[in-house]
């Protein structure tokens, strides 16, 4: 497998992936991982959401 291109990601994501037996080990391990990323991200936004609005309330 020298030389040949095993993974390419789109950012925490697997783009590409030529090991499926590979694959399904890191998955185990990295859809808990990006579900933890997507749940941060959406709770900021949540959080900027309503600090927008008590910021343009007087």
């Amino acid at each position: 497998m020298e030389g040949k291109e095993l993974l390419d990601t789109f950012g925490i994501y697997i783009n590409k992936i030529s090991d499926m037996e590979y694959r399904e080990e890191l998955l185990k391990v990295l859809i808990p991982m990006q579900h933890e990323v997507e749940n941060a991200a959406f709770s900021e936004d949540e959080d900027m959401e309503e600090t927008e609005d008590v910021n343009m309330t007087m």
